[in-house]
């Protein structure tokens, strides 16, 4: 594919991922990679963090980093590459990796990001590197601007320990039939403030990890042992195989009597 240069950097690939079929990757990274994802199907593993994928969940990995990924998902992405400006690398090295939630702080920013792809995206297809380029450099400092509101949007230190104690307490009962009051009750904060306060932390909502940690222990549970479906979705918390197979197969994209035939992906 022809590649567009640009002042500082060269972009190689932008546009829209639309991976309908389960799979992994597992590599290194070669180049930079910005991607905003839109659905809530997927998972991603970088810099040793593993991410259930959702909307408005953006990652930025860097040249030498690894990162696995499970489709399906969706997402706008562009892979570009530094041309020997050290004091351009300087300032990608201080972004973060991942943004949980590029909504939560600035309202207006995940439209006007995603018109920032679309336009990178119209200039590539142009051969028109100059406006590619120049979009490219308003999303970076885009990001640079949320990773500073981010900071102001932080938790202190009582909070965080409070929401990785109801993370244990999630961890400790995915078999349970537990709610969003019983994981609040657990931590001693209202159930309001805990949601709130928990997606802060976390990026994703207290039902969403425990429907994730629950799938977890279901794609275990099928791969190494011989027990019934049934069985299997009264282990993880579910009052019915049918609700179980359900969610199962949104979150990971197969049912889960095709994950056992199959195995690991």
């Amino acid at each position: 594919m022809q590649t567009c240069p640009v002042p500082t950097f060269e972009i190689l690939r932008v546009g829209y991922y639309h991976h309908t079929v389960p799979r992994s990757s597992d590599r290194i990274v070669d180049t930079y990679i910005l991607e905003l994802f839109r659905t809530y199907t997927g998972t991603m593993t970088i810099g040793g963090e593993c991410l259930a994928l959702r909307p408005n969940l953006m990652v930025f990995a860097k040249p030498g980093e690894r990162r696995a990924s499970m489709a399906p998902f969706e997402c706008y992405f562009v892979h570009f590459q530094v041309l020997n400006d050290s004091a351009f690398e300087k300032r990608l090295s201080t972004l973060p990796s991942v943004y949980h939630d590029i909504g939560e702080c600035d309202e207006l920013a995940a439209g006007e990001i995603i018109g920032l792809f679309n336009t990178m995206r119209s200039g590539f297809i142009r051969e028109d590197g100059l406006t590619a380029g120049i979009k490219l450099a308003e999303l970076i400092t885009r990001l640079e601007l949320l990773a500073a509101e981010a900071g102001r949007c932080c938790v202190n230190n009582g909070e965080k320990e409070a929401v990785m104690n109801a993370v244990k307490f999630i961890r400790a009962h995915t078999g349970d039939k537990i709610n969003l009051a019983d994981m609040a009750a657990s931590v001693h904060l209202s159930p309001n403030y805990f949601h709130t306060l928990f997606r802060r932390v976390t990026g994703e909502t207290p039902a969403a990890m425990l429907t994730r940690l629950r799938m977890e222990d279901a794609k275990e549970l099928l791969l190494t042992s011989a027990l019934p479906i049934g069985q299997i979705a009264e282990r993880c918390g579910f009052d019915s195989q049918t609700y179980f197979a359900s969610v199962f197969r949104r979150q990971i994209g197969v049912t889960p009597s095709e994950y056992r035939e199959r195995g690991i992906f």
